[in-house]
């Protein structure tokens, strides 16, 4: 577990209210200091056609995604999570107001139905609360395993270079920007945990 020491556990977002970067539905025109270069065209829920089969044939990695459901009305995205994987696994943590509530729902490209906890809250979530949100998704279908190491685990009997893993799965918010770097190093103490258990012969 990353060191709660380096963190504001208890920060909390004062709303959940859209702009353009959570409006714009691909991974890769939401990286931070590239939605200010896209053309205004391209900052868009809809991706042009013509541009999105160009992306697709020239680089599989710049597609995350795309094919996401369309956020519903008053729905907003607060953190995306992403596999740096030939199939552009990526899942959506979307928030809506509802009868004075907030209510949330997690959504991938694949239809799949995900159990988590809270599923509404009286106001956004503090830093903490989103982390044991995050770590709290599952499957309905396969409960036992969260989003983020299980994909990491798989992909270690895959990789040539075991280190690379740590950048496997992505986790990033406008909302909360620190998560990034939390599950990165929750990655790191993984792989240190998993080079220790099964050393390499040099």
């Amino acid at each position: 577990m990353p060191d709660p020491k380096k963190y504001i556990l208890s920060y909390r977002p004062r709303d959940y209210t859209s702009d353009s970067w959570l409006s714009t539905r691909g991974s890769f025109r939401k990286k931070p200091g590239l939605i200010e270069e896209l053309p205004t065209s391209l900052i868009k829920l809809d991706m042009p056609a013509a541009f999105r089969l160009l992306l697709e044939r020239s680089d599989q990695l710049l597609m995350h995604g795309e094919y996401l459901p369309d956020l519903d009305d008053g729905e907003e995205e607060i953190v995306r999570i992403v596999l740096d994987n030939n199939e552009t696994d990526t899942w959506s943590i979307r928030a809506r107001n509802e009868g004075g509530a907030i209510k949330y729902s997690v959504v991938d490209e694949y239809e799949t139905i995900y159990g988590f906890s809270p599923i509404e809250s009286q106001e956004p979530l503090t830093f903490e609360e989103m982390i044991s949100f995050l770590d709290s998704i599952r499957d309905v279908l396969n409960p036992d395993a969260s989003i983020t190491n299980p994909y990491r685990d798989y992909n270690l009997h895959l990789a040539e270079h075991p280190e690379e893993d740590v950048e496997f799965v992505t986790v990033f918010s406008r909302f909360y920007p620190d998560l990034t770097q939390w599950y990165y190093e929750e990655a790191a103490e993984w792989l240190e945990y998993f080079n220790s258990k099964y050393p390499r012969g040099n």
